[in-house]
């Protein structure tokens, strides 16, 4: 069975946070659940609305689309996210190591998009 346009908005539209951004991506960029779950910052990249999907179906990388209406929601969520790694920093919380560039990567302000 294939939802018609109309369907999937709505189905969208009674998903909470963060599960609609999950959807969202799915739909819009053509995302594998796990593909959607697994998915890492530095392989989004905002400026050219491009989704980099690592070790895909088959093991192999891709490169699909960053939906426009996803842009704002999922800058949102990294926001909090950031905020949140940087309360946990301030309450001098146990931390995770993280490997290379992505140790590199929480030590860097996001990207200013305006």
């Amino acid at each position: 069975m294939v939802l018609e346009r109309e369907e999937v908005k709505r189905v969208l539209q009674h998903m909470s946070y963060p599960y609609h951004l999950i959807a969202g991506l799915m739909y819009g960029a053509g995302l594998r659940l796990t593909e959607a779950l697994n998915l890492r910052v530095k392989d989004v990249n905002f400026e050219k609305r491009q989704i980099i999907v690592r070790a895909g179906k088959g093991d192999k990388d891709r490169v699909t689309i960053l939906p426009e209406k996803l842009v704002d929601p999922l800058w949102e969520h990294l926001q909090k996210v950031r905020q949140l790694y940087e309360f946990d920093r301030e309450e001098d919380l146990p931390v995770v190591h993280l490997p290379g560039v992505l140790a590199l990567w929480v030590y860097t302000p996001f990207l200013n998009i305006d």
